[in-house]
């Protein structure tokens, strides 16, 4: 890989020490990992301690905060496991470009590199305690401007007014309530060169696909472009009731009586808790033009859980 110019080490010794100690030589770190690790570390915003990390069955293991955990096989092609505090919680994403990736190797930091080639830019993923960074490493003007990660046919990706995205898996559907629960937690997205300048950068969401695009072809750049979403570890315990048009008119006409007839599976609690603010919603979504549905969120913070009613449009607002 070419790079544009060569950084000096920024490494954590004891995460090379432990990673040295349970990695096979066949994955022990190489100078091109390296360089590609030293090209993010020398741009990133913020800058991110590896976690312990384990080789089991060609896998690579890393334990995150609210004990979540993340599972990086050595073959990219498998993509990247995310679980999230219990069994129901769990989401598999797929790498941009992992069919030209080549295997995993350690970096000296404690990261995770997937080599690219001419066309296809590397991958460099860095799991720390409470995040998980996906760094793209762009080489040259003849690599994509987008790169996708998709979390599978259940999961709806959403980007927040503030860039960041959470994406959301169906855990259960009870009579037209769909109820989801965060399995991702993705911040903003940010892009720099190899002379710290900031690059165009943005997501887009596709279904269950997150896209970032990085305008780097046309425009003076510093190769290596290294863009970068950062996945946190999900939100404690978050999970939301969305409604569907006809429970939503339900809702409306029928007052809190409505409720009685709408399952909200794990979640009936905080129905009955939000009946009054739901009804209120529901006549927000029925009367504006197009209709909405309304949903209700908790996020489980000790210690006292935190909901909040609002509206939506799209997904099985249909």
């Amino acid at each position: 890989m070419r790079l544009g110019k060569k950084y000096s080490v920024l490494a954590s010794g004891a995460a090379a020490l432990l990673l040295i100690s349970s990695v096979t030589p066949a994955f022990a770190s190489t100078s091109e990992a390296d360089l590609i690790a030293e090209a993010v570390e020398a741009v990133a915003p913020e800058a991110l301690s590896a976690a312990s990390v384990e080789l089991e069955e060609n896998t690579f293991r890393a334990s995150l905060n609210n004990s979540s955990a993340v599972e990086l096989p050595v073959d990219p092609v498998e993509g990247v496991t995310f679980s999230a505090h219990d069994d129901r919680s769990e989401v598999t994403v797929t790498l941009p470009g992992a069919q030209a990736l080549k295997n995993a190797t350690v970096a000296n930091d404690g990261s995770i590199t997937f080599a690219g080639d001419a066309h296809t830019a590397a991958l460099n993923v860095l799991p720390a305690a409470g995040a998980v960074r996906f760094s793209t490493v762009i080489d040259s003007a003849s690599q994509s401007e987008s790169y996708s990660y998709d979390f599978g046919e259940a999961a709806s990706v959403e980007i927040q007014d503030d860039g960041s995205v959470l994406v959301y898996a169906v855990d259960s559907t009870t009579d037209g309530a769909t109820v989801e629960t965060v399995v991702a937690d993705v911040r903003a997205p940010w892009a720099f060169d190899a002379n710290g300048a900031a690059v165009q950068t943005r997501y887009v969401a596709d279904g269950s696909t997150l896209t970032q695009v990085v305008e780097h072809v046309g425009v003076d750049v510093a190769y290596p472009v290294v863009a970068d979403p950062t996945f946190d570890s999900p939100l404690p315990l978050q999970s939301r009731v969305r409604f569907n048009r006809a429970e939503t008119k339900t809702i409306y006409e029928s007052g809190a009586l409505g409720l009685g007839g709408i399952a909200c599976g794990p979640m009936a609690w905080v129905c009955i808790a939000a009946a009054g603010v739901l009804v209120y919603n529901a006549g927000v979504a029925e009367n504006s033009s197009p209709k909405m549905c309304t949903q209700v969120t908790l996020t489980s913070i000790p210690p006292t859980p935190i909901w909040w009613v609002d509206n939506y449009r799209g997904g099985p607002c249909r």
